[in-house]
């Protein structure tokens, strides 16, 4: 959405490959590059942590410090950068929601139990809403499991030099979702998940473990610095007096996850709620989450039903919107470069979360499209006239 057309990613190339021209190829080529990358750069960062490691002390009460006019600056810049960047931003969205047409007005809101004109969705927004809350429920749940017991394997410190490489290996593999966009997570999810015995795309499962995946290197980044803390004498003290393995965890280890484990299910919670690359693969049009419904709500310009008025035609949330069309469509598979039809305004897929549907089909035969397409009038002037897809 930002930036413009001339400037782009790998995470917004691989999105466009794998959604407008069908180039599953070309997206996976992309994505073991970005892998890649990642990799060596979270190589470089694990070889100069372990030169510069220092083992951290807990402490549970910290005196409060008084600010100095040494702190000045750095007030400052925080309250620039934390006003401009993000007060600024949220009050203005907070004014737009209770503007319609010039007047302050709650219909933006009430409007958001409808699925808008023409069906611009097919669930209402507090459906969507309370699937994302279920999904990142259990991405939650999820993430802190599966981190747990990451942190528990690579707080140790092994005395064997092999032994170590792998603890370190494995730290590093679990951090590799947080440098690799979610796109390529949800992208490798969709071409892995698609078949049996692992055929889970159609499962709401698929989403919660995305939503963890992604979460995961948060949670472990949060729990590992508690548990590196611990002096391994406590272990061995609690051992000694006769704690067996399972109550040295629940009674050295158990406290500090409760301390850290708060931090890290807010993080977990807060990024699969927001989370929209993986998802905007994953996510069905009958179960999408907010991030997706917010993406098609911006991308996807409806038409007002038969017989609305001037006020009426209206989103949720939406003020009077311009009467607009364009056929979007899905290439021709054994065509993967062509994705633009000569002589009509054409683009590629529904959008996030579309599905192939009885009215999904490509323009060069009865091939269903990975994304559906849609009809939006225009009429910017008089010497303009509606595209319907005829060449």
């Amino acid at each position: 959405m930002l930036g413009g057309v001339g400037i782009g990613t790998i995470e917004t190339e691989i999105y466009r490959l794998t959604t407008q021209y069908l180039d599953l190829r070309g997206a996976a080529v992309l994505s073991v590059v970005q892998l890649g990358v990642i990799a060596l750069a979270l190589w470089v960062a694990e070889r100069a942590r372990a030169v510069t490691q220092t083992r951290l002390r807990l402490r549970t009460e910290v005196p409060a410090a008084r600010l100095r006019a040494a702190d000045a600056p750095a007030l400052a810049v925080t309250a620039v950068t934390v006003g401009g960047l993000l007060v600024a931003p949220m009050a203005v969205l907070v004014a737009r929601s209770l503007q319609r047409d010039g007047a302050w007005t709650l219909a933006n809101y009430t409007d958001l139990g409808t699925t808008g004109g023409r069906s611009a969705l097919l669930v209402t927004v507090w459906e969507a809403a309370a699937n994302s809350v279920s999904v990142a429920v259990a991405a939650a749940a999820i993430a802190l499991t599966l981190g747990v017991a990451v942190c528990l394997v690579v707080s140790r410190r092994p005395r064997g030099r092999a032994l170590a490489r792998v603890i370190t290996g494995l730290d590093a593999a679990f951090m590799l979702p947080l440098g690799v966009s979610a796109v390529t997570v949800g992208f490798g999810f969709l071409i892995t998940l698609a078949r049996p015995p692992l055929a889970l795309t159609r499962s709401w499962w698929i989403l919660p473990l995305a939503q963890a995946v992604v979460a995961v290197p948060l949670v472990v980044r949060t729990l590992l610095p508690a548990l590196r803390a611990i002096d391994p004498r406590q272990r061995e003290a609690a051992a000694a007096l006769g704690a067996g393995p399972g109550r040295v965890l629940l009674s050295v280890d158990g406290p500090q996850l409760l301390r850290a484990g708060g931090l890290a299910a807010g993080f977990a919670l807060a990024t699969s709620l927001g989370e929209f690359g993986a998802t905007s693969f994953l996510a069905r049009p009958q179960e999408p989450t907010l991030p997706v419904v917010v993406y098609r709500l911006i991308g996807s310009p409806w038409l007002p039903e038969p017989g609305d008025g001037a006020g009426r035609g209206r989103g949720p949330g939406g003020g009077q919107r311009r009467r607009h069309a364009r056929l979007r469509v899905a290439p021709d598979p054994a065509r993967p470069r062509a994705g633009r039809a000569r002589g009509c305004d054409v683009e590629v897929g529904q959008g996030v979360g579309a599905s192939a549907g009885p009215a999904t089909r490509s323009l060069r035969g009865d091939r269903p499209a990975l994304g559906g397409y849609h009809r939006r009038e225009q009429r910017d002037g008089p010497g303009s006239r509606a595209q319907d897809g005829r060449r």
